[in-house]
């Protein structure tokens, strides 16, 4: 396309112009931007793109994880680029460092705290269809996550009235003790799993955390004990001061 010299004038200066505006000091890109917030680019992040979906957005990344911009933005009510045009277009590299390092100190929950975020314990059955679990090559959560597994009840207790550290527990099929123990025996104590847990996924109020399971689970049984569950079983599981829950498998 033939182009004259004036219209290839006004092109270069346009093209100027963007790169000059994306280099102007801290200052001078606020009034550029009619901005009266602090300007300027990230310092002393990884940064990369987040697909959810049709949606890309923002991640910084460290030695250990990465952290969704726009997910912790909303859950610490803080501004913050969403892509990285956002950041490089608005030049909005302090709202970025600034939400990094309060997501550093947010991260969660330390172990001294942990109970103060519990509202309250109930008793659940963390069941597993061995099946499915073992036709996927063990692979866990697929066992677990059937539509109405976890059943949880009859009674969420408040958490100022229990030590979830020191309760005893059992599951009964068809009236057979097949687990008996206390919540002392388990390998980590319930701040060391909230503590734990809060530093890879984001716990949000109603979210439920099975603390695990005592001896007695059918797989560190020897063959000939092995009595597996059948539609029509059962069962029946208590938790000291937490109340009995009782459903039968159909």
């Amino acid at each position: 396309m033939k182009q004259n010299r004036r219209n290839f004038m006004k092109g270069t200066g346009a093209v100027c112009a963007s790169a000059l505006t994306s280099r102007l000091p801290t200052a001078l890109a606020s009034a550029a931007f009619g901005a009266t917030e602090r300007r300027g680019m990230a310092r002393g992040l990884t940064l990369l793109n987040i697909r959810r979906g049709t949606e890309c957005r923002l991640g910084v990344k460290d030695e250990k994880e990465i952290l969704d911009v726009v997910e912790a933005a909303k859950i610490l009510h803080m501004h913050a680029p969403a892509t990285i045009d956002d950041l490089l277009q608005n030049q909005d590299g302090p709202s970025l460092n600034a939400l990094v390092d309060a997501a550093a100190k947010s991260k969660a929950v330390d172990e001294a705290d942990a109970l103060s975020y519990v509202a309250g314990y109930a008793t659940g059955n963390d069941f597993t269809a061995r099946d499915l679990q073992l036709e996927t090559g063990g692979q866990w959560m697929v066992g677990k996550t059937p539509d109405q597994f976890g059943p949880t009840g009859p009674y969420l207790v408040t958490g100022d009235q229990i030590n979830p550290d020191n309760l005893k527990l059992e599951c009964r099929v068809n009236g057979e003790t097949r687990q008996s123990s206390n919540t002392s025996d388990f390998i980590f104590d319930t701040r060391k799993m909230i503590s734990y847990i809060s530093r890879v996924i984001t716990l949000k109020p109603g979210d439920i955390v099975f603390t695990g399971t005592p001896q007695g689970v059918i797989q560190g049984k020897p063959k000939d004990q092995q009595v597996w569950l059948k539609p029509g079983d059962k069962i029946a599981c208590s938790v000291e001061r937490l109340g009995e829950l009782k459903f039968e498998l159909v």
